[in-house]
């Protein structure tokens, strides 16, 4: 049988339909307007979002921002925003982590991580780090931290021996943390493009992904994958860590770049992800935060 011949005008309409970008399966929403105002900075530490953290407080979802010149509380659903005292001097926080045990903050400006236990004190403080990162608090209140200008990933302790252990050195700019279990954590180098898993007990690692453009953030997502913050894409990744498969969930993010002479040189971005599957992206470009869902599926008729 032959086939009939398509019309010019369909054959335009089907090349017009295919041209036309597909929407992000996940959509980004500003969270807030804009940052609280009682957050204080200054040229050296200037008010914009780096590392993020959610903790579930009297039946709600809070989440910690750090602010480079503060941190933050902010309720996930009212978006009701308070600082939170990080006690004594100021110590421009870049990034945090926050659990059951506590909070610890790492400033690459003044090369500084210090932990607050779940009662409110000071229980690590730790100065004259190159420029640390990342960092994660563990079981008994160690924490581990990503030091980007030495390019290693150190675990700190409050006990007697408090001296920095090793965990992994030789990275290229190591950012962002995420510890998988007791026995290995994962890593990225915003410089070598590259997103790692390390063995805590040994200088083993295993490259997971390359060709990233600036990796920073890194959270676990609720279906297992790892969302990635591509600041040189300005995009949000989801990557397998067993497949090294990559999805792009959300692009065109107001995310300052390595080498952009509008980013401070201190500037992070980071992802954290909510019970409910929600993920938080600190867009430090319009000093907000954003909050993705993923689309709904259109309505079939």
């Amino acid at each position: 049988m032959k086939s009939l011949p398509i019309p010019l005008s369909a054959l335009l309409f089907l090349a017009g339909c295919a041209s036309v970008p597909q929407p992000d399966p996940w959509q980004a929403v500003p969270m807030l307007a804009a940052l609280p105002a009682a957050c204080a900075g200054d040229a050296e530490a200037p008010v914009m979002p780096g590392g993020l953290g959610i903790i579930r407080s009297e039946g709600r979802d809070v989440l910690l921002a750090a602010l480079c010149g503060c941190v933050m509380t902010i309720d996930v659903d009212s978006g009701t925003a308070e600082l939170l005292p990080t006690h004594g001097d100021a110590i421009a926080p870049t990034m945090l982590d926050v659990a059951g045990n506590g909070i610890a903050f790492s400033s690459s400006l003044s090369g500084s991580v210090r932990v607050i236990d779940a009662g409110g004190a000071i229980s690590l403080n730790v100065s004259g780090l190159q420029q640390p990162r990342g960092l994660r608090l563990l079981p008994g209140g160690d924490v581990l931290v990503a030091e980007a200008g030495a390019g290693r990933v150190l675990r700190l302790g409050p006990g007697p021996d408090s001296r920095p252990r090793l965990v992994a050195d030789g990275l290229d700019q190591p950012c962002g943390l995420l510890v998988a279990d007791a026995t290995q954590a994962f890593v990225t180098e915003s410089a070598g493009g590259r997103l790692l898993r390390i063995r805590l007990d040994s200088n083993e690692r295993q490259t997971i992904a390359r060709g990233l453009d600036q990796p920073q953030g890194i959270a676990r997502m609720a279906d297992g994958r790892l969302a990635i913050v591509e600041a040189g894409k300005q995009r949000l990744l989801a990557v397998d860590s067993r497949s090294g498969n990559t999805e792009v969930l959300a692009s065109g993010l107001p995310i300052l770049q390595t080498g952009d002479p509008t980013a401070h040189p201190h500037a992070v971005a980071d992802v954290t992800a909510a019970p409910d599957g929600r993920l938080f992206v600190s867009a430090n470009a319009t000093r907000t935060i954003l909050e993705l869902r993923p689309r709904p599926a259109p309505a079939t008729r």
